[in-house]
């Protein structure tokens, strides 16, 4: 849990760092490894919200291959 911990917190310094409608396909790649993070910690319905936001935007902006890695 520790690590997972940590991982949250690298994302979450990542996520303020992005700005919103900069670099879309890494916004979407670390939205998508912090829904990750949310699956591998047990919070299951957190982390199917997260990923289905993920796949939405991406299938939005074609971004085929993170939206399936989402999916």
């Amino acid at each position: 849990l520790e690590r997972l911990g940590r991982a949250q917190e690298a994302v979450d310094e990542l996520l303020g760092i992005l700005r919103k409608g900069e670099h879309l396909s890494l916004r979407l790649d670390v939205e998508r490894l912090a829904g990750m993070i949310l699956l591998q910690s047990g919070q299951f319905e957190d982390a199917a919200f997260a990923l289905q936001s993920v796949v939405e935007r991406a299938k939005a902006a074609e971004l085929v291959v993170t939206r399936d890695q989402a999916r």
